[in-house]
């Protein structure tokens, strides 16, 4: 008996056709349709990560070019160099682990919908991390609000100005 046709019985199905079994096999039709969707999904979770990588890389060759010195009314706060490097290394930190476990999310999703992979913590994990999206847009959102970019249909010069990083249009 292969390791397929013994996951098969412990989940109800058979091989076999026949006209009592006409429900199993609609059944296992599904079944085999929902861990197509989940290989997909994973991937897109797998791609989507890869994009993560690489798109703070080109915002920042984008901001390099585009971005004029700040205006002479702006002042930034001096912070001790040991400050920054503390920082520096805990965004470094919570970003890798956060790219570690979207790839563990994407491939564990892949290897479910090949059947190699029993256990579903991956999906708790794809759940804690829509909820800190879901978060983060909406703490995202209540700062547009409170800057008065969002909510009205004009934006004023100046709002224009602090939006587009000191450039006037």
């Amino acid at each position: 008996m292969t390791a397929q046709s013994i996951q098969r019985k412990r989940a109800g199905f058979h091989s076999r056709s026949s006209a009592g079994n006409m429900g199993g096999e609609k059944m296992e039709t599904e079944l085999r349709r929902w861990r197509s969707n989940l290989g997909s999904l994973g991937s897109g979770v797998i791609v989507f990560t890869v994009w993560e990588l690489i798109r703070p890389i080109l915002i920042s060759l984008l901001v390099q070019k585009t971005s004029n010195p700040a205006p002479a009314a702006v002042t930034v706060p001096e912070l001790s160099p040991a400050l920054v490097i503390i920082v520096i290394i805990a965004v470094l930190v919570l970003a890798i682990l956060n790219i570690l476990l979207r790839f563990h999310i994407g491939r564990a999703a892949r290897a479910e919908a090949a059947g190699k992979r029993k256990g579903s913590a991956y999906v708790v994990f794809a759940f804690l991390i829509f909820g800190f999206q879901t978060i983060g847009f909406l703490i995202t959102v209540v700062q547009l609000f409170r800057l008065g970019l969002m909510g009205n249909s004009v934006l004023r010069a100046d709002q224009y100005s602090a939006c587009a990083g000191g450039q006037t249009v």
